[in-house]
């Protein structure tokens, strides 16, 4: 029996959430600072998140998806390609758009390792959403170790 439960920050996005991930449970809360004991989920998967934050914010977002998940932390980011770096490119100097779709970091592999050295990760590349984002899946003890490693206080 799977469980879906997705956490927004605001209640306007909580409403979107409802309305739109209907077979999903939607509560607010912070990423930063999940409402769940630890180990609740064996798999924790983010979208469209990731790439908003700072370093550290990015390092204690993982402490938080390590502390609350068994098995697999997944995390989607927008891919580091042409197609993507013109996107944003365009939408930031042609249509004066900031933050979402302007802003966004871009992710590749080389990039991630280059952020957080020796975490371990599988990497893949999202044929399905047409080559826009990628997946990195790391493992809970992977994220506690690195984090403890590089001194970054857990949650």
């Amino acid at each position: 029996n799977a469980r879906c439960v997705g956490i927004e920050k605001t209640p306007e996005a909580q409403k979107l959430g409802k309305e739109h991930a209907v077979h999903c449970e939607i509560i607010l809360g912070d990423a930063l600072a999940l409402p769940f004991p630890p180990k609740q989920f064996d798999i924790s998967y983010s979208l469209g998140l990731f790439e908003h934050f700072s370093l550290e914010e990015q390092k204690q977002f993982l402490s938080e998806q390590a502390r609350v998940t068994k098995n697999k932390v997944l995390v989607e980011v927008p891919f580091k390609s042409p197609h993507m770096i013109t996107i944003m490119w365009f939408n930031r100097n042609i249509r004066g758009l900031r933050g979402v779709w302007a802003d966004d970091e871009l992710f590749n592999k080389k990039h991630f390792r280059k952020k957080f050295g020796e975490l371990p990760f599988e990497y893949h590349i999202s044929a399905t959403a047409l080559f826009m984002t990628c997946w990195f899946v790391l493992k809970p003890k992977d994220i506690d170790l690195f984090l403890r490693e590089n001194h970054f206080p857990r949650s």
